[in-house]
């Protein structure tokens, strides 16, 4: 899930100059990767590396959401405040999503007994909000694109038009 967000930020606002984004981006999925091929083998040893598992899915994990939570949120405020309209509304929804987000995994990871992540999930109906938003008004500027190359074809066409009736007139 982290690489597809990354790669989902990544397809709304670019890679960036410095391609920071693509490289963590390709880090998550080598990782993500790694994680899954440990976890078919804990499963094959009947969860004797169950401890060892953990430590790499769901600690280190942690840290790196916690990291990617903080990354892409200076780039969306960075973005917004260049006057990106899409960023503005990605920052909001992402903040809704994030900061609930960050403030439970700290909980979670500071805690010494068992927390249950709540709160996050309605960060991510705001998060999921917004994101319908951005891709709306995509659909909306795609469709005002289309009527406008359509009037400017028919405006072609007419004058096309006019122009053979001038050639036939003249001949």
């Amino acid at each position: 899930l982290l690489p597809a967000f990354t790669l989902y930020f990544e397809r709304i606002f670019g890679p960036g100059k410095s391609l920071w984004l693509v490289r963590f981006r390709n880090f998550q999925l080598v990782y993500s990767g790694f994680c899954f091929g440990f976890l078919l083998l804990n499963i094959l040893l009947s969860s004797r590396l169950d401890h060892l598992y953990r430590l790499m899915s769901v600690q280190v994990i942690g840290i790196m959401m916690i990291l990617q939570f903080f990354y892409l949120l200076v780039l969306a405020v960075n973005y917004a405040l260049r006057g990106n309209r899409e960023a503005l509304i990605f920052t909001i929804g992402f903040a809704i999503f994030a900061v609930p987000s960050l403030s439970e995994l700290i909980l979670y990871f500071s805690s010494t007994h068992r927390y249950h992540l709540y709160w996050w999930k309605w960060g991510v109906v705001g998060f999921l909000l917004s994101l319908i938003v951005i891709l709306g008004r995509r659909l909306a500027r795609n469709y005002e694109q289309t009527v406008e190359y359509s009037r400017d074809l028919e405006k072609f066409n007419n004058d096309l038009q006019r122009s053979e009736k001038m050639e036939i007139i003249s001949e």
